[in-house]
């Protein structure tokens, strides 16, 4: 007997209606964006977010309660429409995966909010189509309750509660910075390059630490100044153990001082104040040639000093590269409280619901920078988002434990062949 297809939009809707919408609702975004010119949709803050949070999940609680049999609210409670809206929002994802956000774009891009996905029409649009169907699929688990729903009920809200969460809470996230110098007393102001904010609290730097790599050593044309290609392997590190061979020249680092002192063309151990890394190398040439010689790094407080080999090759040795830094300092709370801590790139430290992350330093003066750049973090809907995740975790062990422990019981195991057939449309 030959199967025939349903027709598109007749009821119940499958797959093939579900894909439309979410190609649909990218579609009309992306008009939405165009059309608009460069207006995007707008990122609201507290409480504005919230209360939008409230609005749609009640409108949808209501559509649930009022139209709970009606052909739309069935498909929003469907297997295709929770695949469909989920691949519609990975798509968006993995765009701005892929699409530098906040790069500089020609104007066409630009119109159809390539650089600020997060904030464009077709994100957000993709966005409230999963969120319809997880809570409506949510509430159809819900109501009535029963035990054995549990872990679906809280994999699925504690999913929607994070994705809710992350998405309005970006207008809430604070990104500042801080420059604290050593010797000039607690710092209680921060900006975002456009504005500046007063802290509730302060930050003193006591001193600031770095660790460098080995400093590396480059061929440098005489005649323009310039440095030849790193990519055509032009540079070798200044330690002691390493041999080079590079333009016919045969390498190698006698000794290495991590900081030193210059005398004439002698350089002397010392860690004092702008004291810079140096290196005594011997370079033998295929023909015969040699050159033994001192070539040190320069800073701010004192010059470079290249080795000349040749009418047209000298050996440079570049600034090192930082392997850690970080910053000694003293927090001051409101309250009066004082917290004497070490703050590093990936270790924050968290003060008046504020992380205090290391970011940068003056790279000009390097080891012996007395400024401190620092990033101060406050995002309010993190707790939240972490809610919805241990929410999905808790679900997760919960079905894990019914699978192994709990039983149904017939009463509950026996459904009605419609129960039956509406149960295989709800989402897994």
């Amino acid at each position: 007997m030959e199967h025939k297809e349903a027709p598109m939009w007749e009821r119940p809707w499958s797959f093939a209606e579900s894909f439309v919408v979410g190609a649909g609702l990218v579609l009309v975004g992306f008009s939405l964006e165009w059309a608009n010119g460069l207006a995007r949709m707008a990122e609201l803050s507290w409480p504005a977010n919230l209360q939008a949070i409230l609005i749609f999940a009640m409108l949808v609680a209501v559509n649930f309660a009022v139209f709970r049999h009606r052909p739309w609210t069935l498909w929003l409670m469907s297997v295709p429409a929770a695949i469909a809206s989920i691949v519609a929002f990975t798509f968006m994802a993995l765009l701005m995966g892929l699409v530098p956000q906040g790069a500089a774009m020609s104007e066409p891009w630009r119109r159809l909010g390539m650089d600020s996905l997060t904030s464009s029409w077709p994100f957000g649009l993709t966005m409230l189509y999963l969120l319809a169907t997880l809570l409506t699929v949510t509430l159809k688990r819900s109501f009535p309750f029963r035990w054995r729903n549990l872990g679906f009920i809280l994999n699925h809200l504690g999913l929607w509660v994070a994705i809710t969460a992350g998405a309005v809470g970006s207008a809430d996230l604070q990104r500042l910075s801080m420059v604290v110098e050593e010797g000039k007393g607690p710092v209680w102001y921060a900006d975002d390059g456009k504005q500046i904010f007063e802290m509730p609290l302060a930050i003193e730097l006591l001193d600031f630490e770095i660790e460098e790599y080995v400093p590396k050593i480059a061929f440098m044309d005489v005649a323009t100044g310039e440095l030849l290609e790193p990519q055509n392997q032009h540079l070798f590190s200044a330690d002691t153990a390493l041999r080079a061979e590079i333009l016919g020249w045969s390498l190698r680092v006698l000794e290495f001082l991590p900081t030193s002192g210059r005398m004439g063309e002698t350089f002397f151990n010392i860690n004092d104040f702008g004291s810079a890394a140096a290196a005594r190398v011997l370079a033998r040439h295929a023909d015969g040639r040699q050159v033994e010689g001192w070539v040190g790094a320069g800073n701010a407080l004192n010059p470079y000093h290249p080795l000349r080999l040749d009418e047209r090759h000298a050996l440079l040795m570049l600034p090192p590269e930082a392997k850690e830094f970080r910053s000694k300092v003293s927090i001051f709370t409101a309250s009066g409280e004082r917290l004497d801590t070490t703050v590093r790139v990936n270790q924050p430290v968290v003060a008046e619901g504020w992380s205090v992350y290391q970011l940068s330093y003056d790279e000009t003066y390097g080891r012996w920078s007395a400024i401190s750049v620092l990033e101060l973090v406050r995002d309010p809907w993190l707790p939240v988002v972490y809610t919805g995740i241990y929410m999905m975790f808790a679900g997760a062990l919960y079905m894990l434990w019914l699978g192994k422990g709990m039983k149904i019981s017939p009463a509950e195991g026996d459904a009605k062949p419609e129960q039956a057939r509406q149960g295989q449309s709800e989402q897994a």
